[in-house]
């Protein structure tokens, strides 16, 4: 295995792990001096600063983007939906801006959690076809831009919450269905480990999950694997021609 202890160039910092040690603006310094590479800033960070600002600080600190987080929280009741839409629109205009490779969608759960105020609801079959209603939408206006969209699953206790998609063939499925012609089926398994104060992580997996020719392995050394390894992973397989 390398050993990146001393070469920070592929790295990539989400930015949210460190919102407590200063603003974007000082975290994007440091990444800097530290010869780290690449961020995954979060929109409120960019928003506390002004997108403006942070287009300028990125470009000058000579950094890229390996996503940007978040869009989504798609469900609401009929009264916010509007709001859920051009809220993610705007999403992907920041990301654009950004220079941003993808941006990183949690869903939502039920629509009192992802669009507070919203009339309570507790049906989860509900609230997933509205995802895959939302993300339908999102994709007309993402494509334009040409900007990707990336559904992250996360554990089956943020269903109501959080996320309602909450497995990768979830994901995989909803993918299939609003975007056929995509190209690379992947099956894969992330893990993260406690270091100190700090985070390891790591992705393995194979593809075409239907019928197997190539296996991967990503690590990082600092990051949860939805943060940071998973994000690095999906870079390199897109941006690899495979025979």
């Amino acid at each position: 295995m390398r050993d990146f202890s001393a070469d920070h160039r592929w790295l990539s910092l989400n930015t949210a792990t460190v919102r407590k040690q200063g603003d974007l603006l000082q975290i994007i310094d440091t990444c800097a001096r530290h010869g780290i590479r690449a961020i995954d800033p979060w929109r409120d960070q960019v928003a506390a600063i002004g997108l403006d600002r942070a287009v300028r600080a990125v470009r000058d600190a000579g950094l890229e983007l390996s996503g940007y987080c978040r869009g989504g929280m798609f469900t609401s009741d009929a009264a916010r939906r509007l709001e859920a839409r051009d809220d993610n629109r705007r999403a992907v205009d920041e990301a654009k801006a950004l220079g941003a490779p993808c941006i990183l969608l949690v869903v939502g759960g039920l629509p009192q959690y992802s669009r507070p105020g919203s009339v309570p609801s507790k049906n989860l079959a509900a609230a997933r076809t509205q995802v895959e209603d939302a993300i339908a939408e999102m994709m007309d206006y993402a494509r334009e831009a040409r900007m990707p969209l990336a559904i992250e699953p996360l554990h089956p206790g943020y269903a109501a919450d959080r996320a309602c998609v909450n497995t990768t063939r979830h994901a995989l499925d909803i993918c299939d269905k609003l975007d056929p012609q995509h190209k690379l089926h992947v099956a894969a398994k992330t893990g993260t480990a406690p270091k100190g104060k700090k985070f390891q992580s790591w992705v393995t997996g194979y593809f075409p999950c239907e019928a197997p020719r190539y296996a991967f392995c990503l690590g990082a050394m600092n990051g949860t694997s939805s943060e940071v390894a998973v994000p690095k992973a999906k870079e390199f397989l897109f941006a690899t021609e495979w025979p």
